[in-house]
């Protein structure tokens, strides 16, 4: 697993990469995040046929919601961010919440 610093003018994060990264998931969550309550999971169609049941295997704790956009051959940019407007945010928005993107690439 490789993880990557992201330092921009308003914050700083980092992005894990790599083989193994879903069996780290849970204790990594465990360890840094100690009062998340909730996971939003944003993915698209094709990759969660692949992964997301495996990731939603790993956190078990947290209850998370995903939301799956259009594959890509099907998305349209407009289309997909009027669903994610249209998400239920009351549902999710919590002050422990975690964004997680779900992605085959950059």
């Amino acid at each position: 697993m490789e993880t990557i610093h992201i330092h921009t003018e308003s914050k700083n994060y980092d992005v894990f990469l790599g083989e193994g990264v879903l069996r780290t998931v849970h204790p990594f969550l465990a360890n840094h995040f100690k009062d998340l309550t909730k996971i939003l999971i944003i993915t698209d169609e094709t990759v969660a046929k692949i992964h997301l049941d495996t990731l939603l295997s790993c956190l078990p704790d947290y209850k998370p919601v995903v939301f799956t956009a259009p594959g890509e051959k099907k998305q349209k940019p407009l289309r997909f961010i009027m669903m994610l407007y249209l998400l239920p945010w009351r549902t999710v928005l919590t002050a422990n919440l975690l964004f997680f993107r779900l992605a085959a690439g950059l």
